[in-house]
């Protein structure tokens, strides 16, 4: 084994065996999870900044905040 590192592997009877990491490796473990699950929900949040589409109203208008005010015959949204 390397300094630094205790590396266990367990089962028992018909359950899946898992293996127990310590030492140093633990946080690095933890960090490159943590480092994809970032990266992957960064990457899923798809803004075309090339060629935007910008929508504004008049001055005034509260525009946006519009569609949260709309009212229907069923009630608010």
């Amino acid at each position: 084994t390397v300094p630094g590192y205790q590396v266990s592997a367990m089962s028992s009877g018909s359950e899946r065996g898992w293996l127990t990491v310590t030492g140093h490796s633990t946080r690095l473990v933890l960090w490159t999870v943590f480092g994809f699950s970032v990266l992957r929900a960064a990457l899923a949040f798809n803004v075309d900044t090339n060629k935007p589409i910008i929508y504004k109203g008049p001055s005034g208008s509260y525009f946006g905040y519009s569609v949260a005010m709309l009212e229907n015959r069923k009630g608010g949204w």
